[in-house]
């Protein structure tokens, strides 16, 4: 709202710092870059998710704006209403490798599973050949078991999903899965001390056409994802 009156139209369209001058009334400058009584911040842009939101509120679920991977955002963090405390829509299976409420994401690389961090580490990519070979460390659960889901997506989509069988122990500290995606055979090795490994050969790797890669493990009811950008080196991509 205007909240002055300008004395001719001489300064017409100047825009000044905190203040908006056009047709002879002075508009206060939302985005500014000055903090003003009743905003929460102001970065001086009109940018949503990078910390400071359009409406002037820091980025976060509940302050009306829908920013980088959430689903909805109603202005507030309360659950019975147009969307859930969280911000997003529920997952009703993290396991069975469907985009089960639309949002792009399956499974453990959808936030309505609330996947814990899954730290990438060496890791190749030979898409010509099928293989693929993922090192990295994850807080794996006490007593980790049940069924083992695997997801491998990059920055257009599900690239490949799968069961992995019943995770077993595999000796002291050690566990073990094994199972078939497609044609491809993949095995998953990892330790009490978070630590794990999943190689695989003969798997469909032709939707891998992005260099932003995400991984997401399901142990049981325990989910994980991470990502990193992968580089091409030859036929392969790596990462670091």
């Amino acid at each position: 709202m205007p909240i002055a009156l300008l004395p001719s139209a001489e300064n017409a369209g100047i825009v000044a710092t905190g203040i908006i001058v056009r047709d002879n009334l002075v508009y206060e400058n939302q985005k500014a870059g000055i903090v003003d009584p009743g905003e929460q911040c102001d970065d001086g842009n009109s940018v949503n998710g990078d910390g400071c939101d359009d409406n002037c509120t820091f980025t976060a679920c509940g302050n009306g704006i829908v920013s980088p991977g959430e689903d909805c955002d109603d202005g507030n963090t309360q659950n019975g209403d147009s969307c859930p405390a969280g911000c997003h829509f529920g997952e009703p299976s993290c396991g069975n490798c469907v985009d089960d409420d639309g949002n792009g994401l399956v499974d453990a690389l959808d936030p309505a599973c609330q996947p814990g961090t899954l730290t990438l580490g060496a890791a190749a990519l030979t898409p010509s050949r099928g293989l693929l070979r993922l090192t990295g460390t994850l807080p794996i659960p006490a007593a980790p078991g049940g069924a083992v889901a695997f997801v491998l997506a990059d920055g257009n989509g599900t690239v490949l999903c799968g069961d992995l069988g019943t995770l077993a122990a595999a000796g002291s500290g050690r566990y073990a899965a094994h199972g078939k995606i497609g044609a491809g055979r993949v095995s998953l090795r990892a330790r009490e001390d978070g630590s794990f490994a999943l190689t695989a050969r003969k798997l469909d790797l032709s939707k891998l056409d992005d260099p932003n890669v995400r991984v997401g493990l399901s142990l049981g009811d325990a989910h994980f994802a991470g990502a990193g950008p992968f580089r091409a080196r030859g036929g392969r991509r790596i990462y670091p």
